[in-house]
């Protein structure tokens, strides 16, 4: 970062130039870094779909049962967060078949099993877990395969049922419903509607940054930083649900991402002071979120004690940071090497505006800003002389 508009006005204080526009950049630039890539977003498609596939395929026990096939969790509520080193990307998937719940949840689930491990590709990648079965591919991701039916009793149309197979038994879920209610949350809503017969839903192509709601961001940075926090620790982290569902019903519709963090931090912290953060899904009330959080020891208050950490940290980094002590800050809550990255793109977006004359700085505080106002000047772009192009 050393340009001469970068060290002319380094000592910028962040919160001088409202709405935070120096540090809502930086940490665009730093969940950019986090997300999907393109190229991992297109091979994820590629195995999402190549299952789904061969689960509707005709003639298959499965495709008898009119098939559902959709993602769920960060997929679909595009709030991905890549993993750190050495870890791999945990996507999911919900096959929701046409089935009444006496067909019994461990019926379904060997159905499935059973279909997959037909497949001689699938057989040596195949894990049973409590609630899906993964297929693990070797150093890139685990893909999480979730039976469902319809929950003939639940509230909306969406409420499913899924089998648990630690206690033998149906659990309730709604991840379509959740997916809109955290839209909502986001002020994006969608409609979706249930349709008969096997159907596969595709990946929908990722989100650009800078149309992303502040919302979806903020959650995207909270589950980095517990990614980052948790590294060391033997408790047990706090889930993506129930770090975004925090986050859902915190949020105070901020418009810039740093100000709807900021909020998000301070509103939980005191929901912690007043009590236990105990959650449902909010699109079905008989899921409990967060049961297998409280039952592991020393867990919920690990949480608290670092969300305390990070508050503190966060509040002085927005108050009293600048453009250049703020790196190292960024670094401890959400990890070296992708800050470094945003912090470099920062820093080429400024040199590349400055070149093409849309480089400006407030006359009140002297921050270097993109966009143009009443309140604002145009920096002097450089020439290959030595000069600027106002000589």
């Amino acid at each position: 970062m050393a340009n001469a508009d970068v060290q002319q006005f380094g000592d910028v204080k962040f919160r001088e130039d409202s709405p935070n526009a120096q540090l809502d950049e930086l940490l665009d630039r730093l969940v950019e870094d986090l997300q999907l890539t393109p190229t991992q977003h297109q091979s994820a498609e590629e195995k999402y779909l190549a299952v789904a596939r061969w689960l509707s395929a005709p003639g298959s026990p499965v495709e008898a049962m009119d098939p559902q096939i959709y993602p769920q969790g960060s997929l679909r509520t595009e709030t991905t967060v890549r993993p750190l080193a050495h870890q791999e990307f945990d996507l999911d998937l919900i096959c929701e078949l046409e089935a009444s719940p006496d067909h019994g949840p461990g019926a379904l689930y060997e159905l499935l099993w059973a279909r997959m491990e037909s497949n001689e590709r699938y057989r040596p990648m195949l894990e049973r877990c409590a609630r899906c079965m993964r297929l693990n591919y070797a150093n890139d991701f685990h893909l999480d395969i979730v039976p469902a039916i319809p929950d003939p009793a639940g509230a909306s149309a969406t409420s499913l049922l899924i089998p648990d197979q630690e206690q033998r038994s149906w659990r309730p879920s709604n991840p379509k419903g959740y997916a809109e209610w955290l839209e909502q949350m986001a002020r994006l809503p969608i409609v979706e509607k249930r349709t008969m017969g096997a159907t596969i839903e595709p990946l929908r192509a990722p989100q650009p940054v800078t149309t992303k709601p502040p919302l979806k961001l903020a959650i995207q940075l909270f589950k980095r930083w517990r990614d980052v926090t948790y590294a060391p620790r033997p408790e047990e982290p706090p889930s993506s649900i129930i770090l975004a569902t925090i986050a859902g019903h915190v949020y105070g519709k901020e418009e810039h991402v740093t100000d709807a963090l900021s909020a998000v931090l301070g509103r939980t912290l005191a929901w912690t002071r007043r009590e236990d953060i105990h959650l449902q899904n909010p699109a079905n009330d008989k899921e409990c979120i967060t049961d297998r959080w409280h039952k592991k020891p020393g867990a919920y208050d690990a949480f608290r004690l670092e969300l305390e950490a990070f508050h503190l940290r966060w509040q002085r980094l927005v108050n009293e940071g600048t453009i250049f002590d703020v790196s190292k800050d960024l670094e401890r809550l959400f990890g070296e090497k992708p800050v470094k990255r945003a912090m470099k793109a920062y820093a080429e977006s400024r040199a590349q505006a400055r070149q093409t004359g849309q480089l400006h700085t407030s006359r009140t505080t002297g921050a270097l800003l993109t966009s143009a106002g009443s309140q604002a000047l145009r920096v002097a772009s450089h020439t290959f002389y030595g000069g600027t192009d106002d000589t």
